[in-house]
Order: C-alpha cells, then structure tokens, then sequence
C-alpha cells in the first residue's frame, strides 16, 4: 500500500483582525451612535437656542424650531438602530433608510446654502454646508461600515 502525501495550498497568514483607525471605520453601531449623538446635538441646540442662531444664521426663528424637532426625533430612530446594531441580528434594512435620509439631508442642504430659499447669512450659508459635509460623512461611513458586516 501506498501513500502519497500532498503538498497543502497555502495562501499565507491568516489576515489579522481589524485594528485602530480600520476597526473603527467598521463599526456599524459607532457610526450609527456618532451620527445619533451629534445629530441630537445639533437638535438641542436649535431648539434651545433658536433666537440667537436665527440672528447668527438668517433662517427664521420657526424654521430652526421645526429643524430642531425633526432633527431630535431622526436622532432617537437612528440611536434605536444603532443600539440593534450591535446585537447579533440583522440590521441592513434598519440602516440603508438611514443612510438615504442623510443623502437627502445633504443635497437639501446644499441647494438651501445655493439657493434663496432662506435669507441665510454667510455664516448661515458656510454652517448649512458644514453639516451638509458632516452629514454625508456619516453616510459613507455607515455605507463602510455596513459592507464589512454580514448580517
């Protein structure tokens, strides 16, 4: 009887886990949680200090009202998904609406700070694009994120 020993394919190392600046990149609920944390940030500010922001900012006193409330609800929804992404289950269909509402939330927010649509200041306009740039950045973070997760 004989026996052939084969040679075993190897494709090298096992890649090493994610670390620093890449593991964070990939985490799913740090990138839900930062976008619900300074989303409610920026809710709690317009709600409390709507008045002087609409002189700062030129947007109407209403306006920043209403931005403040809705920002304040968006972030409790995207906190809940953040919270259910760092359980086990599936979330992608929890996370891409997010994502879509912060794709609309920028391009809304580059036509406001473009157009005339509020008598926005140059401080108004530069913020209004600020938040649009940090905006998206959540997007494409969590977009990140979600590729690297399999469930």
């Amino acid at each position: 009887m004989t026996h052939s020993i084969q040679p075993t394919r190897s494709t090298g190392p096992a890649p090493a886990p994610a670390s620093g600046p890449a593991r964070l990149l990939g985490s799913l609920p740090l990138a839900l949680g930062a976008d619900a944390a300074v989303t409610g940030a920026n809710a709690l500010l317009y709600l409390a200090l709507a008045a002087p922001l609409a002189d700062l900012l030129g947007a109407p006193r209403p306006w920043l009202l209403a931005v403040g409330a809705f920002l304040a609800c968006y972030a409790a929804v995207v906190a809940l998904v953040a919270r259910r992404a760092a359980g086990r289950g599936p979330v992608r269909a929890a996370v891409w609406p997010v994502v879509g509402v912060n794709l609309l939330w920028t391009a809304a927010s580059l036509a406001v700070a473009a157009g005339s649509v509020l008598p926005l200041t140059g401080i108004g306009r530069a913020w209004t694009v600020l938040q649009a740039v940090a905006v998206l950045g959540f997007a494409l973070w969590q977009v990140t994120a979600l590729r690297g997760r399999r469930a």
